[in-house]
C-alpha cells in the first residue's frame, strides 16, 4: 500500500509539471495549480494560495481539513508517517466508491497539496519526473526508480541535482 501511495504522488508530481495549466490570478508555486482545481476549492484554500506561496502552516492545515472532511462523512483516512515533509495517507475503497475522497480532497487540500509538492518534490517525485521526462511511464519505490534510471542510461544522482 506505501509503494502504491507513493507512486501516486509520483505520478500527480510529473502530471502536474508536464501538464497543469497556469491561473493568472496566483503567483509562484501556486501558479502552476489549475483554475479548475482552485474554483473547486474551499474559501480557505483560495486564501492559502493567495499570497501566491503554500507555507508549511498552509499545507499542514489543508491536510488536517481534509482528514477532518474525510472524518465527517464517516470514513477516515488511515493516516501514514509524514516523509521529507510530504503528508501521506491511505484512502479505504469505500470513501473512493463513494465519492467522498474526491469531494473532501477536491475541497480541502488538491489545490494546496499540488503547489506544495511542486515547490517541495520529494526524491521519489524527482526520480518519476526524471522518467516521465525520459519517456518512461515506470513507477516503483526509490530504490527501483534509480535502477530503472540507470538501465536507460540516465544518472540517478544527476537526475536529483536537476541536471
Amino acid at each position: 500500500m506505501r509503494a502504491a501511495i507513493l507512486a501516486l504522488v509520483a505520478l500527480i508530481g510529473a502530471v502536474t509539471l508536464a501538464s497543469c495549466t497556469s491561473s493568472p490570478t496566483v503567483p509562484s508555486n501556486a501558479q502552476q495549480v489549475s483554475d479548475q482545481a482552485i474554483a473547486s476549492s474551499s474559501p480557505d484554500v483560495i486564501a492559502a494560495l493567495s499570497d501566491g506561496v503554500v507555507s508549511r502552516d498552509d499545507y499542514d492545515a489543508g491536510y488536517r481539513r481534509f482528514a477532518a472532511c474525510m472524518d465527517a462523512g464517516g470514513i477516515p483516512l488511515l493516516d501514514q508517517p509524514m516523509e521529507e515533509d510530504t503528508h501521506y495517507y491511505g484512502v479505504p475503497q469505500e470513501a473512493v466508491d463513494s465519492g467522498l475522497y474526491d469531494r473532501c480532497y477536491n475541497l480541502e487540500f488538491y489545490a494546496i497539496d499540488v503547489a506544495w509538492q511542486i515547490a517541495h518534490p520529494t526524491i521519489a517525485t524527482r526520480l518519476s519526473t526524471c522518467l516521465y521526462l525520459a519517456g518512461d511511464s515506470f513507477v516503483g519505490t526509490v530504490e527501483e526508480m534509480k535502477q530503472r534510471l540507470i538501465e536507460i542510461g540516465k544518472d540517478p544522482e544527476a537526475c536529483l541535482a536537476g541536471k
